[in-house]
């Protein structure tokens, strides 16, 4: 469980932090979205941070029990290789496609909020979880 809390601490602080980031720079994280989305040669070098990762967290903690914190360190891990696979298999086009779907910049608030209530869980159970 050690490496739980761990996972827990580093994820939960990188999400905290980028939440705000984006709850107080909303119109610079949407151009910078945008502005990725539409460079191939960063979305691939993102799905490789992304696949190493992933295939880290994966290997080293793969956990399905244990609690609600353990398994959503490790579903974190598969969501990194998911995402990876689809950076690194689709054509440009689908990514672009995919994305749109998701409405960022219409729903821009609610990923943030979303962001937030993760990374402070993810936060508040690593660090009082020893």
């Amino acid at each position: 469980m050690p490496l739980t809390y761990f996972y827990a601490e580093i994820f939960g602080l990188v999400i905290l932090i980028a939440a705000l980031a984006m709850a107080v720079n909303r119109r610079a994280t949407i151009a910078m979205v945008h502005e990725l989305m539409e460079n191939r040669a960063l979305l691939y070098l993102a799905g490789l941070m992304s696949l190493f990762l992933g295939v880290i967290i994966v290997l080293t903690h793969n956990v399905w029990t244990g609690g609600a914190l353990a398994v959503l360190v490790t579903l974190i891990g598969w969501a990194l290789i998911l995402r990876a696979a689809l950076v690194l298999f689709l054509p440009h086009g689908a990514l672009r496609n995919l994305f749109n779907s998701f409405k960022f910049e219409q729903l821009y608030y609610l990923f943030t909020l979303v962001a937030l209530l993760l990374g402070i869980f993810l936060t508040y159970y690593g660090f009082t979880g020893y």
